[in-house]
């Protein structure tokens, strides 16, 4: 896992897959693996609680809601659509039935890309934790909304949502 990646930033450069076959081959998810998307990412939610700070002024609510805002929309756009949002006449309703998360690397577990996305809510919740430990009212939000971003990107999950909602 490389955290090198703030120093490539506008280099064009982008993150090893650990496939020898590289195998991004969907072009609706190639641009999650340059380093440029992840310092927008980190940045994006540095700016949430950043504005939320400044509205709120109190430490443990707005780390909270930073961890339910990020498991809200992560959840959505990863987990809720289905297919290419861009009608790509290269890929001819290949990936219709896969969610974006299943798109990206073409379902293989344990890429860079995938961990990462896994990590980023683990580390808002080790964050928030230090905040809210003693708040029984925040604490719920703040594990609920890490299971709800964390859950459904584990193998055991791949393809269920399909199932149900079919």
């Amino acid at each position: 896992l490389k955290l090198q990646f703030l120093y490539f930033i506008g280099k064009g450069r982008e993150m090893e897959t650990p496939s020898p076959t590289h195998m991004n081959n969907n072009p609706m998810t190639r641009w999650l693996h340059s380093y440029g998307f992840w310092a927008l990412y980190i940045s994006m939610i540095a700016v949430t609680r950043l504005v939320l700070w400044m509205v709120l002024k109190e430490v443990d609510l707005g780390w909270t809601l930073t961890c339910v805002l990020h498991a809200f929309i992560s959840y959505a756009l990863l987990h809720g659509l289905r297919g290419a949002p861009i009608g790509d006449i290269t890929i001819r309703g290949k990936y219709d039935h896969l969610t974006f998360w299943e798109q990206i690397d073409d379902e293989y577990h344990g890429t860079v890309v995938r961990k990462l996305f896994a990590s980023v809510p683990v580390i808002l919740l080790g964050i928030a934790f230090n905040w809210v430990r003693n708040n029984w009212v925040l604490l719920p939000w703040v594990i609920g909304s890490t299971f709800v971003c964390v859950i459904p990107k584990l193998p055991f999950m791949h393809s269920k949502k399909r199932e149900h909602s079919d």
